[in-house]
């Protein structure tokens, strides 16, 4: 993975990768890209990817680029 994720846009601080896995019939792996600054009064967070290289590019997409 080559791309840095960038940081969150409201709060400026951190942003990290959130996983999930589902293992009842099949395993199942998703990720998304969240603000992990507790004070943000924003919190936001990407939908549920299938790759991380596509959270990564949610996140960092921005409206004024």
């Amino acid at each position: 993975m080559s791309e840095k994720l960038k940081c969150c846009p409201f709060c400026g601080k951190k942003s990290d990768f959130d996983e999930w896995k589902q293992t009842k019939i099949f395993e199942k792996i998703a990720f998304r890209v969240l603000c992990v600054n507790i004070d943000c009064p924003v919190q936001p967070a990407t939908d549920w990817f299938n790759t991380k290289e596509e959270a990564i590019e949610a996140w960092n997409r921005r409206a004024n680029e």
